[in-house]
């Protein structure tokens, strides 16, 4: 028996319950939380490629920059997700905007790689210069 799929009511009644929703209710895909982040960020930091997906392809804005200036992309990379990595360049993230820092995700990714042990980064950096112009 297949497992069912996620929904976007799925997604957002499973984020609303994070306490940077906690005092609104949670009905939009860019819908600001108190930190200045989006849904697709709680996505990318979770490395879900499944709700990543799923917000962008119900209009999330994939390039929308949150706490930091921070994109979704700027926090898989950071948080070491090579799949949402993937799967945020195939859904047109731009991988040269900047972080308040003017960092971009590669540059990101560059600096936590001289401690990565999983190889995960290396993946990421590898995905971002592919696509970076």
């Amino acid at each position: 028996m297949k497992d069912k799929k996620r929904t976007i009511t799925d997604i957002l009644s499973d984020y609303q319950t994070l306490p940077e929703y906690l005092d609104r209710e949670l009905v939009d895909v860019n819908q600001v939380s108190l930190f200045g982040d989006y849904p697709l960020h709680v996505a990318a930091v979770r490395g879900s490629v499944e709700d990543i997906k799923i917000l962008v392809d119900h209009g999330a804005n994939i390039n929308a920059k949150g706490e930091y200036d921070y994109t979704a992309l700027h926090h898989a990379a950071e948080q070491g997700h090579a799949d949402a990595v993937k799967a945020l360049m195939e859904k047109g993230a731009d991988p040269n905007l900047t972080d308040v820092n003017g960092c971009t995700p590669l540059e990101i990714a560059l600096l936590l790689d001289k401690n990565d042990q999983t190889g995960e980064y290396k993946k990421i950096i590898e995905e971002l210069k592919r696509q970076q112009t």
